[in-house]
């Protein structure tokens, strides 16, 4: 082969490999891609849970169990290196009923709450049980940027109390967690 067809060959393929670099995209009129919007808390904590989700079986798992009364939870936490991402809490609550709860963490932070569980029903005349489902998103200063809360499968207000319980439990979780490890 002669030098100047490897010469050519070497600028194509420079050229070639630079248009997979990003800093070779600008964004839409020449700006940065620090000037695209940021993602909002909600769309964040969506594509954090299904990040964790999918790499679930690989990550490192440590277990616990706590009680207090009638209620008894089993969690594992999973992390990745040392920086935890989810705390996956199964909760009994005796003949009051039981949760499934996972707690999502990006950065330390708590992002994502979310509860299915069921409820007996305690009321004058009532039986039965309800389901509750939960879903509340924190944003960077841990206040809370997005929420559903459902009863039986209809849309209801979130209770404050809710909240107090999604970061007292978190900190309770957290607080096991660095006694153990």
């Amino acid at each position: 082969m002669n030098r100047a067809f490897l010469t050519s060959l070497g600028m194509v393929l420079g050229a070639l490999a630079a248009c997979g670099r990003p800093e070779a995209h600008p964004s839409a009129g020449g700006r940065p891609d620090s000037t695209v919007a940021p993602t909002s808390p909600a769309a964040a904590a969506d594509s954090l849970e299904a990040r964790v989700e999918a790499e679930r079986a690989s990550l490192l798992r440590w277990p616990g169990r706590t009680t207090a009364g009638d209620a008894v939870s089993e969690w594992t936490a999973y992390y990745r290196g040392d920086a935890l991402l989810l705390i996956d809490d199964s909760v009994s609550l005796g003949d009051y009923g039981g949760s499934r709860v996972r707690f999502y963490f990006d950065e330390g932070r708590l992002r994502l709450y979310r509860e299915e569980g069921r409820r007996a029903n305690t009321g004058r005349g009532e039986s039965g049980t309800r389901t509750i489902v939960t879903r509340i998103v924190f944003d960077d200063a841990g206040v809370v940027a997005a929420s559903s809360y459902q009863v039986d499968g209809r849309d209801s207000t979130l209770p404050t109390s809710k909240v107090e319980e999604a970061r007292n439990r978190s900190g309770d979780l957290l607080r096991g967690l660095s006694l153990q490890r």
